[in-house]
């Protein structure tokens, strides 16, 4: 979507290195994070919303052996914000060449090239850098999937996490912009 899509960029343009972060970004088509580090990734979640309510499937919860943090950011409509491609032209003023073949080339990959629609959504990232918070997915509520005989009949988890309100119940997270990979 529009929406995630922005985020995604949005955590490329705000990170300490934009070119470290983009070279992370869906490393290969079998990823299974949006932001895939050395022994760590990144799930970006991404909303319009007052509370930072986000979709999770179960699955993204654990990965063996992988640290999984979950990127909460918040998007405001602006009028006088970047639209999808003016935030991309601006994420690509940070990047390398390498990288910026690669983030040009998932881009449209996700959006396809019909970028009409998406000329007239202006967003802007609320409190940038500061404002984008990470969760440890191991501190994560999530619903139990079913174990023995029944855990083959289950799969798909999906549920919507508050994570305002996990905030508010003082789950730890960090601030994007002390963030080191």
């Amino acid at each position: 979507t529009v929406v995630g899509l922005y985020g995604e960029l949005a955590l490329i343009y705000f990170a300490i290195d934009p070119n470290i972060a983009a070279s992370a970004w869906h490393v290969s088509p079998q990823a299974k994070s949006d932001f895939s580090f050395d022994n760590l990734f990144i799930e970006v979640k991404t909303t319009e919303g007052e509370s930072r309510k986000h979709h999770i499937r179960n699955h993204q919860l654990s990965q063996p052996e992988i640290e999984i943090h979950f990127a909460s950011i918040k998007l405001t409509p602006d009028t006088s914000g970047q639209n999808l491609l003016e935030f991309l032209q601006s994420v690509m003023a940070l990047l390398n060449p390498i990288n910026q073949a690669h983030v040009v080339e998932i881009f449209f990959n996700t959006i396809g090239l019909d970028l009409e629609e998406t000329a007239e959504w202006r967003y802007s990232v609320l409190g940038g850098a500061s404002e984008i918070f990470l969760f440890r997915a191991r501190d994560l509520p999530s619903p139990l999937p079913p174990v023995g005989e029944f855990s083959a009949a289950v799969s798909g988890i999906e549920f919507e996490l508050n994570f305002s309100t996990l905030m508010n119940l003082g789950i730890d997270f960090s601030i994007f912009s002390d963030f080191k990979v």
